[in-house]
């Protein structure tokens, strides 16, 4: 049965058939992912709701998973199963995690201080210097038909 829910700029993407959707970005394989299974997408975010607790098991598991891997490759695999639920978590509640990953990334850049040096502690983790800026998130959790 074809949707529009499986057209993607202008092309078809058959759940069945991974030549058509592997050469998307993850955002858009979870999103189709949760589509094509039923689950759901761009709901309001409820703190604790049944549908919240699901989405946070589901991250716990695999990060259980990636902790209890004993092989490089299930490592990677972990990982990447790691990632996949917590995209489809922001997903859930219609979040945009790539403009959020953004800012984290401009904010984890601003660990520097003025000599353009990372500030590490003694264990060797970068941390927060005088210099860093929180990235600010706030215009993000919300669904595109909600006003500000």
């Amino acid at each position: 049965m074809t949707t529009s829910d499986n057209w993607m700029d202008g092309t078809f993407l058959d759940p069945k058939d991974p030549m058509t959707y592997l050469a998307s970005d993850v955002f858009s394989m979870v999103r189709q992912f949760h589509r094509t299974m039923g689950q759901e997408l761009d709901q309001p975010y409820i703190q604790n709701s049944p549908l919240e607790r699901l989405r946070l098991k589901l991250i716990s598991e695999e990060f259980d998973e990636l902790c209890a891997a004993e092989t490089p490759d299930n490592m990677l695999k972990e990982c990447a199963d790691l990632l996949y639920v917590t995209v489809g978590y922001a997903a859930t509640y219609g979040w945009d995690l790539e403009e959020a990953v953004r800012r984290v990334h401009a904010s984890n850049m601003s660990k520097l201080d003025d000599d353009g040096k990372p500030v590490l502690n003694d264990e060797g983790k970068v941390t927060k210097g005088q210099n860093y800026q929180e990235p600010d998130m706030s215009d993000l959790v919300r669904l595109p038909n909600e006003r500000l």
